[in-house]
């Protein structure tokens, strides 16, 4: 079994191996650095409770670990984040930490003109109503 680690890029359960035992952890550190508002962590907390995945609030690191020596965890798995802070504790996990490829919105095949939004939009709501 390992700890899948649920951030604010990857909410969603898709990526979850079935053995896997997701967690989210409210970083006070981190909520702070980014910035985050009541109505920010009110609305990811909300989008939580309707995902297979156990909440914890402190410190990334030390509850991730906590938590693998708790359950006796394998490892760790988490999705791949372009945000430093993210990407920093990925490495401070080591090599007991696998990061899988983000997985994209949608599918595209051709040049896509993303100078505009609605452009985007117009091809991808047309693959995703379907």
């Amino acid at each position: 079994m390992r700890l899948a680690w649920m951030h604010p890029d990857c909410l969603s359960a898709a990526w979850l191996g079935p053995e896997d035992r997701a967690v989210f952890v409210f970083d006070e550190e981190y909520l702070d650095a980014a910035g985050w508002g009541i109505k920010r962590i009110a609305f990811v907390y909300e989008a939580l409770l309707e995902l297979p995945v156990e909440i914890h609030r402190g410190p990334s690191l030390q509850t991730l670990l906590r938590l693998r020596g708790e359950t006796g965890a394998t490892g760790f798995v988490t999705v791949d984040s372009p945000d430093p802070w993210l990407r920093q504790r990925c490495l401070e996990l080591g090599p007991s930490l696998e990061v899988l490829p983000a997985p994209g919105f949608v599918e595209l095949r051709g040049p896509v003109d993303l100078r505009r939004f609605s452009r985007f939009w117009s091809r991808a709501e047309a693959q995703l109503i379907r």
